[in-house]
């Protein structure tokens, strides 16, 4: 790994006026344009997929984005040159007993990696480390705007998950599969305690357990959050807790609906697969379902 990070940008040989936010917002606009005209050409050309008009739609939000929020600040550094974000061997290597794991933030600006000094084990921010020191800690995870940064932990209680160096009151047998929420604001895990596992968000657990959760994900309004569990009688999807009434020898690559309001899994049973939605699987079975995805307007 090399000594130091750099962040290079373009050189300019002649310095141009400073843009005005309008110009800024009118320049990503029209490039974003571009591309939603380049994609329907494409479709023109090779036919229309799902996907094209999902990148469409993604597309055209960003550039109504743009206009809707009046305090929109564009993150963007002007300023040519050479920008050291941090030394890896001075703000690390040398500062610390033990390096591992760094991970950057979405812009590019942070890094966060586990580190060990005579006080035990911590997370380091750009070589900024967290006040408080644990027994262990596990890879660091930066929150979608990259202002938090989230990481399981264990202290002498047992494991939990810390939020910028906050644990959660809460500690368990284990804890993994670490996320935030599409807007950062929850953080989620798969726990286990002397009942079982489950999921806990923001260090609430579910009240149910389950012999396993194998995988959860958050809904994109970020209120809902659903796992993949297995208890007694088989495998199901639960959300927020609450089990579909089915449940099958298996389910896989399940997914939320652009709206939040369904979950789509792709479900085995003695007859063959199926997809299954809110629970309810298709009449038909098949000797495999390869993918799946939800209609934009679901």
């Amino acid at each position: 790994m090399p000594e130091s990070f750099e962040q290079h940008f373009t050189q300019k040989k002649e310095e141009k006026k400073e843009k005005s936010l309008e110009e800024v917002k009118e320049k990503k606009a029209l490039e974003l344009a571009k591309e939603i005209k380049e994609i329907q050409e494409r479709m023109a050309k090779e036919g229309e997929t799902i996907e094209d008009y999902q990148e469409i739609i993604k597309l055209a939000e960003r550039i109504k984005g743009l206009y809707e929020n009046k305090d929109l600040k564009i993150s963007w550094d002007w300023k040519t040159g050479k920008k050291l974000l941090w030394d890896w061997q001075k703000d690390y290597i040398t500062k610390f007993e033990y390096c591992k794991s760094p991970r950057f933030s979405p812009d590019g600006e942070k890094v966060a990696a586990i580190v060990k000094d005579e006080k035990g084990y911590t997370i380091a921010v750009n070589g900024q480390t967290w006040k408080e020191r644990f027994k262990e800690c596990w890879p660091p995870r930066f929150s979608p705007d990259g202002e938090k940064v989230a990481a399981i932990v264990k202290d002498e209680k047992g494991e939990t998950i810390a939020v910028n160096g906050q644990t959660w009151k809460e500690r368990f047998e284990e804890c993994g599969f670490l996320q935030f929420s599409p807007d950062g604001e929850k953080v989620a895990a798969i726990v286990k305690d002397e009942k079982g596992e489950t999921i806990a968000v923001n260090g609430q657990t579910w009240k149910e357990r389950f012999e396993d959760c194998e995988s959860f994900q958050f809904s994109p309004d970020s209120e809902k959050v659903a796992a993949k569990v297995r208890d007694k009688k088989g495998y199901t999807i639960a959300v927020n807790g609450q089990t579909w009434k089915e449940r099958f020898e298996d389910c896989e690559s399940f997914q939320f609906s652009p709206d939040s309001e369904k979950v789509a899994a792709k479900v085995r049973d003695k007859k063959g697969y199926t997809i299954a939605v809110n629970g309810q699987t298709w009449k038909e079975r098949f000797e495999d379902c390869e993918s799946f995805q939800f209609s934009p307007d679901s």
